[in-house]
This record gives structure tokens, sequence and C-alpha cells, in this order.
């Protein structure tokens, strides 16, 4: 999983509650296949998007040599890949009969995405938005730092760019199954929260409280920590409440995408490279606004 904003405690909490979660959505998913409620068609497209990022990504990360550890390094990366789209499918099963019921406004984008594809005007709303939403995480690294939260530790950036094409294409291609694992773990959790608590607000302030606990815990700069991580959790929790599951991918995507970036240097040989998940996101932004206008013009024609 990667968190949306800092993640500067102890890990342990995060997998304890991944696990469960994993374990609740398996026994969830099982009883909606068996049931036949389940949106196979919506679960398919995410773990197959899911399986195809992963394994490029893999493959293009990996050490290539000509030797017979090639095929054993091939497909180590496809049985990984597949397994993770896996889980990925069982959590998508296990949720969205549950949210068509409980929450239908959520699953839309997701929806028109997977039966009308990514020039639909909603899709391209949730990449204006997600995207908007992915920078605000972005952010979070570079506040901590300058306000000695982190553990009193710098944020090393990712160093891709100083590895090649390869590697930095590698590290963005990866970005889309992290932020789907992301956007749907949190929303079976927040999910589950809302059966229990049945109104929206409160559920996101509990889901926001306890993921801020679990990621944090441990710091030794609480004060700095806290709040920022509060902040990010807050906003992945907006995304998902408001826009539903597609926006919330965005988000972390783009978050991520844009954590490429922190080694820009315009003076250095590599500034080429790491310029490209700006690109990217500067790209998404503008198809997403081109889409979601729907076939209108921006400005009105005077007659």
């Amino acid at each position: 999983m990667t968190p949306p904003g800092n993640n500067t405690g102890n890990s342990i909490p995060i997998l304890v509650i991944i696990y469960i979660t994993v374990i609740a959505a398996c026994v969830l998913g099982w009883r909606n296949f068996r049931s036949g409620r389940a949106d196979q068609r919506g679960a398919t497209w995410l773990s197959v998007i899911f399986f195809a990022f992963l394994a490029s990504s893999n493959l293009l990360g990996m050490h290539h040599t000509a030797t017979i550890s090639e095929m054993a390094g091939f497909w180590t990366t496809i049985s990984v890949a597949m397994l993770n789209a896996t889980l990925n499918w069982v959590i998508y099963v296990a949720l969205e009969p549950w949210v068509r019921r409980k929450w239908p406004r959520t699953m839309i984008s997701w929806t028109r995405f997977t039966s009308k594809g990514i020039s639909d005007p909603l899709v391209g709303r949730d990449l204006l938005y997600g995207t908007a939403f992915g920078a605000l995480l972005a952010l979070g690294s570079a506040v901590a730092v300058a306000l000695n939260g982190n553990n009193r530790q710098p944020v090393f950036p990712l160093l891709n760019a100083l590895l090649g094409v390869r590697a930095e294409l590698a590290g963005v291609l990866v970005a889309v199954p992290g932020a789907i694992f992301t956007a749907l773990l949190f929303f079976f959790m927040l999910f589950l929260l809302r059966l229990v608590l049945r109104k929206d607000w409160i559920a996101g302030t509990m889901f926001v409280a306890i993921i801020t606990f679990a990621g944090t815990l441990g710091s030794t700069t609480p004060w700095v920590d806290y709040p920022l991580n509060a902040l990010a959790f807050a906003v992945f929790a907006f995304a998902l409440l408001r826009f539903g599951l597609l926006a919330a991918i965005v988000t972390s995507l783009a978050g991520q995408i844009l954590g490429l970036g922190s080694l820009l240097d315009f003076s250095a040989w590599y500034a080429g490279l790491a310029v490209l998940p700006f690109l990217l996101v500067v790209l998404m932004v503008g198809y997403g606004f081109r889409v979601s206008l729907g076939g209108r013009t921006l400005f009105k024609q005077e007659l």
C-alpha cells in the first residue's frame, strides 16, 4: 500500500489493518461471487489494468541477461503481477455490490469508464479533481521537511531518473497499480466504517483518525506529522466520498507520479527525465479538462 501522505510512523499497525481488510474482502468477495451479485466486468477491467501496468513496470525494471535466469525472472514477474491483480479483483467484487446499493454515486464515473472509455466527460472531471488532490498530497512531504517534521529526516527523492529512461518509465508505470490498490483498500475500509457508523462524515472522520494514528505511531515529530498526515488522509477521504473510486485512484496516481519529479534540477544532466513526471501530470490535466467539456466550447461564440 502506498499511503497518500507522509508515512513516518511504525508500519506494523498499517500492516495489521491491511491484512484484516484483505481477509474480510476475501470472505465478502466469495459470498458476492457465489450469489452472482458482483460486477465482474468492472472487476475484470480493474484487474487487467493492474496486471498490465505492474507486469510492464517489473519487466522494465528487472535485470535482463542472456541466460536461463531470464526465463525465471520473466515468469516470477508475471506470477507476482497476476497474484496481486487477482487480489484486487477480489477486493472489488467484495466491495462493489454493497457500494452499488448504499453509495451508488461513488461508482458512477468508474462504471462510465468501463462502459464508455476514457473520453466520457465524467471521467474527465475525475481526472481534473484527482490530479488537483494528488498535487496537494505531493506537497505534504515538502511541507513536512520545511517544518522539521518527518522524524527530522530529509525526504529522499526517488532516483529513477539517474538510472535512465527504462527506470523512469518503470517508476511511472508502477504508480498505476499502487494507486489502484491504495484506493480500493481505503475505499473498503471507509465503506465498512460507513456501515457501522451510518453517517458519511462520521465514517470519514473515523477513517482519518484510525489511518493517521496507525501511520504516524512512533513518530519523533508528532506535532508536525499528525496534522499533515491527517490532512493528507482527509483529502483522500474527501475524494472518495465526494467523487468516488476513479477520482481516488487518480488522486493516488498523481501524488506518486509527482513524487518521481522531486529530483528536479535543471542544471543536471538528468533534468530531461526528471521533468517527465510533471509533463505527464500536465497532460492528464489538459486531457481531463478537454474531455470534461463534453464537446462544448470553453467560451460562447458571439453571434
